[in-house]
């Protein structure tokens, strides 16, 4: 999401990959213990590759124009990004390889727009967003300065921000703020003379770019040729397309009751087990697929 960076994701990461080694332990003993082997079971760990990455003006990210929040641009982003990616682990292009993308809030949205361009075709077979909507998201731009405002603009240090974060709301899960918060900060002089930590992005300069980060992404979403899952933190984030579309069966909807809008975040080990369910069902993901690199 705006403002976050990859290691958002790192407990849902763990959960997945740990997830997919009990089951195939599991799937030994069931078996009494026949075929087990080292190489089976490494050959199994890589079957799936978690990755995430800090978008441009995020986190660790350096890179020009720095504050080119486009939407258009953070697509042309994610492509490159994951076609490095498979370029650096010397996977073919024209293998067999299924893709899945996952994004929260205007990573969602992105992630959206990316599936729907279809410039990972063949292999992006699956969109996942968390808590992003439409009509919901474009309703709620008018109050996001009044948020953005009313945040501190800098810390004494970061425990005092992760302390912020989870007092505030923001994310409810201790764990995952002390892992999320950190990267989201930047060391910073002040006037007195004193060092502190400020946001890393100015989400208030992004403002020309909200609306295009949502503009029509519920057709892209159904639109998308790709499986679909919204997993949203309340029943009431649901516009009116995408209400009559999951009555009509045209994606898989989760609601995680309790959780703030920082889902992935506030439940990780549900929303693991959730996607990788969801990979299950829609093949993404198999025991006897080709390792990979």
């Amino acid at each position: 999401g705006g403002g976050h960076t990859a290691l958002s994701w790192a407990n849902v990461a763990r959960v997945i990959v740990e997830n997919n080694t009990a089951d195939d332990d599991k799937e030994e003993d069931n078996n009494h213990g026949e075929s087990t082997n080292d190489g089976k079971k490494n050959a199994s760990r890589r079957n799936l590759l978690v990755m995430s990455y800090d978008a441009r003006g995020h986190g660790a990210t350096r890179c020009a124009e720095d504050e080119d929040f486009r939407a258009v641009r953070l697509v042309r982003d994610c492509v490159r990004v994951v076609r490095a990616s498979l370029d650096k682990l010397n996977i073919n292009h024209n293998s067999a390889i299924k893709i899945m993308l996952a994004g929260h809030s205007m990573g969602g949205a992105i992630a959206i727009k990316v599936a729907a361009s279809r410039a990972l075709s063949p292999h992006m077979q699956a969109v996942a967003v968390i808590d992003v909507v439409e009509g919901t998201a474009i309703a709620s731009l008018p109050y996001m300065q009044t948020f953005l405002s009313s945040r501190p603009k800098a810390f004494p240090d970061v425990q005092h921000a992760i302390q912020y974060i989870v007092n505030s709301g923001q994310v409810k899960n201790v764990r995952s703020a002390r892992l999320s918060v950190p990267p989201q900060l930047v060391p910073v002089d002040l006037a007195s003379g004193t060092r502190a930590v400020r946001w890393r992005t100015a989400l208030e300069k992004s403002e020309p770019c909200w609306r295009g980060w949502f503009r029509g992404i519920s057709g892209e979403f159904l639109g998308a040729p790709a499986a679909k899952l919204l997993i949203l933190a309340g029943v009431d984030r649901f516009d009116r397309d995408l209400t009559i579309a999951q009555m009509q069966g045209k994606f898989q909807t989760l609601l995680m009751h309790g959780a703030g809008h920082a889902v992935h975040e506030d439940q990780p080990e549900r929303t693991a087990l959730a996607l990788l369910e969801f990979m299950r069902r829609n093949r993404i993901l198999q025991h006897h697929s080709n390792p990979l690199p």
